[in-house]
């Protein structure tokens, strides 16, 4: 079971309660470059294994850099309830990525095409928390 909630600190999205139109441009579409700050908690339960849950709180800052360039920081903060050695702790900081120079290629009234570049850092308090690897991810979407 995945429970995913979206919280958005800022008013992208809020409709005129006259006219009901957007005040703003549409928060959830990728190819829309803002500036924003974004809170996503999402949670698992595994059944196997005795059962085990993973709960991950996100913190997303997007940084909208001209008309066609953005880039990102995510902060995970983890609790992993899998029984892991003594030792390890069970909540932590997650592995940071940051996204760098996200850019618009192509754009028209139905659909965007955009590049960019991830990094993940190894930042993990323990392995239960990360990858445990440095990883740099191409992304075209």
């Amino acid at each position: 079971m995945i429970l995913q909630l979206v919280a958005l600190a800022s008013v992208f999205g809020q409709a005129d309660t006259i006219t009901q139109k957007p005040v703003h441009p549409n928060a959830d579409d990728p190819s829309q470059f803002l500036t924003r700050v974004e809170i996503f908690n999402e949670f698992q339960h595994y059944d196997r294994l005795g059962g085990y849950n993973l709960n991950q709180t996100v913190v997303r800052t997007i940084v909208k850099l001209g008309k066609r360039f953005t880039t990102r920081i995510d902060v995970p903060f983890v609790n992993n309830s899998f029984p892991y050695p003594q030792g390890y702790h069970s909540y932590g900081l997650g592995d940071i990525s940051f996204r760098l120079l996200g850019y618009k290629i192509r754009e028209t009234k139905r659909s965007a095409v955009t590049a960019s570049i991830e990094i993940s850092l190894n930042t993990a308090s323990t392995p239960a928390q990360g990858a445990g690897k440095n990883m740099l991810i191409p992304l075209l979407t």
